[in-house]
């Protein structure tokens, strides 16, 4: 009676640590006792019952195979905790939302937040002016996907799986390649993707106007963020057009993948975090939806909304911090895995990304980089944040690459080689860079929990591919440039109208050049497939 009174009396923070210590002891004691015996008997050829076919597996060593089970121990424990954590916590937060839910209020609520946030001016040839915007990113983005599409299998565009979008994006059948850690692509992307192409008859025409569409809606995103930051429509517009122009946007709307959708996701992340921050509320159910978006697209994406929310949570003073954001990880979890489970069913070979093959697949891509080769971790993350994603140099391979098996466009351990349109830009842009975080760090205490949020989630991209994707990082550019383009972004500098010309130039020169090196990458694919026929 006791013991019941006192687990009752526990708080709901005291009961997930207790499940999850429980859980993660519970199977360190069956590793150690059960399943390293089992593997030393069957490396030695002895049977056990349903696993008679694993034993006598000598082709590699005992060492091996007991290293494959720790991994996938680790694995099955990070999510067998995170599930513990979302069965407990989550019931009591659906439950309140149930409780407070008034579809009337939700939605009068989004009508004014429309008004309020997207449409502050009420003036159509300034709304007219905001959608001609990403429209004009959009045919940008097109023209490019249509320029190089005959050449996607020449080169390797920055480690992408363009083929796989091309068959996944048009087919419901088509998902042999699906990974979990794009744990709801399938269902945000493929029924529009075979609706397209049913009525375009061209899978590689559908995939890019889908992919020029996801770009634009990041720019359009982008620009409601600066707009609501900024307040002034030209302001907002110039550093848009900065953002738009990019080399990992041009890209990225260029070569059909999940990264520019994914920039999407972490936009409306940091345009639900400024509103918060601004209105001092927590707007829980959007922070589900955006959660949603995030997650559904890619896992590692989520800590950015976690850390936002966190951020907004703290500034709150809410009771219960860490069992309020442990609920909310718990909410967008379990209606995660409902809608994947969902997604399992309608769609042939669609991966699961609560599985423990998730996480041992994903950490084939891992490597502690910046302990094993620190200078030259340092570097990529160096140039693959701050430079070539806003200003790029020439990617194509070396002379001597040219000739192998798909060549690979890329940046990895190569000189950056700029022209003087390029160096004019890198300097400006880098000009600009510096000037901007000096000024926010200098005025730190009149936005400090937004400056908190956006460099948390700089630093988690760091540290995330400090270990994790060094060797093809261009590929996940989209995930942080826009968070560096906003940490920079200040009020007062952007006043000056000095400051203004050096983002026209800046825009000319970055536009120049990326859309430049957009051209010689069409046109050297060009020469190679003419070479290769």
């Amino acid at each position: 009676m006791q013991l019941q009174q006192s687990v009752t009396s526990l708080s709901q923070r005291n009961k997930i640590l207790l499940a999850t210590l429980t859980l993660v002891i519970f199977n360190l004691l069956v590793s150690l006792l059960v399943v390293n015996p089992i593997i030393s008997r069957l490396y030695s050829g002895e049977s056990f019952f349903i696993i008679k076919p694993l034993s006598g597996r000598t082709e590699n060593s005992l060492d091996f195979y007991i290293l494959r089970y720790i991994k996938f121990f680790i694995a099955f424990n990070l999510l067998g905790s995170f599930c513990l954590i979302g069965a407990i916590s989550s019931v009591k937060y659906l439950r309140q939302i149930r409780n407070n839910f008034n579809y009337a209020n939700i939605s009068h609520q989004f009508i004014v937040g429309i008004k309020k946030n997207m449409l502050p001016d009420r003036d159509w040839k300034l709304i007219v002016t905001t959608i001609c915007i990403p429209l004009t990113f959009f045919v940008i983005y097109v023209i490019l996907g249509l320029q190089i599409s005959p050449y996607f299998k020449i080169f390797d565009y920055f480690g992408s799986d363009i083929g796989e979008q091309i068959n996944g994006w048009t087919s419901m059948e088509w998902n042999s390649n699906h990974k979990g850690s794009h744990p709801l692509i399938l269902l945000f992307v493929d029924f529009i993707g075979s609706g397209l192409h049913q009525l375009i008859s061209s899978k590689v025409v559908t995939v890019i106007l889908l992919n020029a569409f996801f770009a634009s809606l990041a720019v359009f995103l982008a620009f409601i963020f600066f707009r609501l930051v900024l307040g002034k429509f030209l302001d907002a517009t110039l550093l848009t057009l900065v953002f738009g122009f990019s080399m990992s946007q041009l890209a990225f709307g260029m070569i059909p993948e999940t990264y520019a959708f994914a920039a999407a996701s972490i936009i409306a992340t940091h345009i639900l975090f400024f509103i918060c921050l601004r209105d001092k509320k927590l707007y829980t159910e959007y922070w589900v939806l955006t959660g949603l978006f995030t997650f559904g697209i890619t896992i590692t994406n989520f800590a950015q909304s976690i850390i936002c929310f966190s951020v907004v949570v703290i500034l709150l003073r809410r009771k219960d911090r860490v069992a309020i954001v442990a609920e909310y990880i718990g909410v967008v979890f379990l209606i995660s895995f409902l809608l994947s489970l969902i997604q399992y069913k309608i769609f042939t070979n669609a991966a699961l990304f609560f599985v423990p093959s998730t996480v041992v697949t994903e950490l084939k891509y891992t490597a502690i980089n910046i302990i094993n080769q620190p200078l030259t971790t340092l570097h990529e993350l160096g140039q693959h944040f701050f430079i070539v994603n806003f200003v790029s140099a020439s990617p194509l391979p070396p002379a001597e690459e040219i000739l192998t098996r798909r060549p690979i466009i890329g940046f990895f351990k190569r000189p950056l080689n700029y022209n003087l349109v390029g160096l004019a830009g890198i300097v400006l842009w880098l000009s600009i860079f510096i000037s901007g975080l000096f000024k926010n760090i200098q005025m730190i205490h009149q936005n400090r929990p937004m400056f908190y949020g956006l460099f948390l989630c700089i630093l988690f991209n760091i540290a995330l591919h400090s270990v994790f994707g060094v060797h093809e990082m261009f590929l996940y550019t989209c995930h942080f440039t826009f968070l560096v383009l906003a940490i920079v972004t200040n009020l007062s500098l952007i006043k000056n109208r000095y400051y203004k010309a050096g983002l026209v130039a800046l825009i000319v020169l970055m536009g120049t050049n990326n859309l430049w090196v957009m051209k010689q990458i069409i046109e050297a694919a060009s020469t190679l497939s003419n070479n290769t026929l």
